[in-house]
């Protein structure tokens, strides 16, 4: 009865270790294996065993259902002190799939946490990083597109490294900002010093070529002079601008001339 329920394999030794019950290994003597020998002693004994698929099939080892292990226990049966016999038992465990849905339970439990967990993980991961990386992403294109709005901190950082990218990022964006205010600001201021003397002597050269011999040699020589100090102008312009380009050129990294510097260097 115990062997249909355990599905184990039972064989009874004899105080010499020969088996005396135990199918077609009745009257072999297994009195030299090691768990065996223990029991005989006295003790209780147990060992694991791998088979061998290569090889005949022992007498004690049966078929395995699955594993490629056999599980061999004896156990001594003392009767007055004295070693009447030993019960020597074998099994060979379930393997995994048998096993695992033995405990389908708690197996669907544990995947039930893993995915639980691997979604909260994923969710923080989207709050901490993912998003703010996103918004820093939309922001960057507003930004090219020139919007000045977006040079606002972000509404969430997730974690300090992206806070302090996130504030240098904005930081350079703004002074990028200025840098083309004040470009723009000078492009004007210079635009409008190279009209007025262009301007001049566009027009002191007109009078020049459409006056003919109507204009005496005072007035010749006035607008001729005009067109000298216009030119005188303009040269001198050009040689400030370059000037400003080399201050450019030679300013410390991460710094420029500022807008009321340049604008100094211009007549």
């Amino acid at each position: 009865q115990t062997q249909k329920t355990t599905l184990a394999g039972f064989r009874l030794l004899d105080p010499r270790g020969v088996v005396i019950a135990g199918r077609e290994e009745i009257g072999q003597s297994l009195a030299d294996v090691a768990e065996v020998r223990a029991a005989l002693a006295g003790r209780y004994a147990s060992a694991l065993r791998l088979r061998i698929p290569n090889q005949p099939t022992p007498p004690l080892y049966s078929v395995s259902r699955g594993t490629r292990v056999r599980v061999f226990v004896a156990m001594p049966v003392a009767v007055e002190g004295r070693i009447a016999g030993v019960v020597y038992l074998s099994r060979t465990p379930n393997n995994i799939v048998k096993h695992l849905y033995g405990e389908r339970g708690k197996v669907t439990l544990a995947a039930i946490a893993i995915v639980g967990g691997t979604l909260l993980i994923g969710l923080v991961f989207l709050r901490t990083v993912s998003r703010p990386i996103y918004g820093l992403i939309e922001r960057t294109k507003r930004i090219a597109a020139g919007d000045r709005e977006a040079m606002k901190p972000l509404d969430h950082h997730g974690t300090r490294e992206l806070a302090e990218l996130s504030a240098a990022f904005l930081d350079m964006a703004q002074k990028l900002q200025a840098r083309s205010d004040s470009i723009q600001t000078f492009a004007t201021y210079v635009s409008h010093e190279l009209k007025s003397p262009l301007t001049a002597i566009q027009g002191a050269a007109e009078l020049l070529r459409d006056s003919g011999e109507a204009m005496d040699e005072a007035e010749r020589k006035r607008f001729s002079n005009n067109i000298v100090t216009d030119a005188g102008r303009l040269n001198l312009l050009v040689r400030r601008l370059l000037e400003l380009a080399r201050v450019e050129n030679l300013a410390p990294s991460g710094e420029s001339t500022s807008l009321d510097a340049a604008l100094a260097l211009l007549p």
